[in-house]
């Protein structure tokens, strides 16, 4: 009897280790786990951050002192593009400076987040230039020179566009410039001449 009572101590003794062992290593493993899981999330988050930002539209205003464009999307949405001396800026398939836009040109922008949560145009593509044909625009009269055939027009984002009225134009369009008057609300359309200069075409 004490035989078996020996032995059948001796059998326990493998299995007590076994247990001890695997109680002891749970904390550790599931502590490892949990940080595989954290950084994890953490390379996601910061892929989300840096992923860029695609926008098209035309150029309605311009503010080089601030460094912003003032963007109408396709989707018909207003969206203000801040750009630096690292946007890459290409005119014509060559780059050039951000002096090169204009009112009314149809741009491609590539939007990078930074590292402090702003968004900043990396690139601006300029498909087609606003110069050589009809755009419209939306602005207050802010002064009127009829004897020069002259309106002083500023746009929603604050800017000033000189609107001239060509010589050639039709009975309809001269008498719709001349009954404007300062503080109108008014929507015109015609051509970009470059340096906020506006040539009418019609009245809307």
């Amino acid at each position: 009897m004490k035989v078996r009572i020996k032995n059948r101590r001796a059998s326990k003794a493998p299995g007590a280790i076994v247990a001890l062992i695997f109680l002891t290593a749970m904390p550790v493993a599931y502590a490892g786990c949990e940080n595989v899981s954290l950084i994890g999330r953490q390379t996601l988050e910061s892929r989300s951050r840096t992923e860029a930002i695609v926008l098209a539209g035309s150029v309605e205003d311009v503010d080089f002192s601030r460094r912003e464009i003032y963007l109408r999307t396709n989707e018909r949405q207003s969206q203000v593009v801040s750009y630096t001396n690292d946007t890459r800026v290409i005119v014509d398939d060559k780059e050039a400076p951000a002096s090169r836009i204009r009112t009314g040109d149809l741009v491609e922008v590539r939007l990078q987040e930074t590292s402090g949560g702003r968004a900043v145009a990396e690139f601006i593509r300029v498909r087609d230039s606003g110069r050589a044909r009809n755009v419209t625009i939306e602005g207050t009269v802010e002064r009127v020179l009829s004897e020069r055939g002259v309106i002083e027009l500023r746009s929603a984002s604050g800017g000033m566009t000189t609107v001239y009225l060509p010589q050639a134009s039709s009975d309809r369009t001269e008498e719709q410039f001349r009954r404007m008057s300062v503080g109108d609300r008014v929507r015109l359309e015609g051509i970009w001449l470059g340096d906020n200069r506006f040539e009418l075409t019609g009245v809307l």
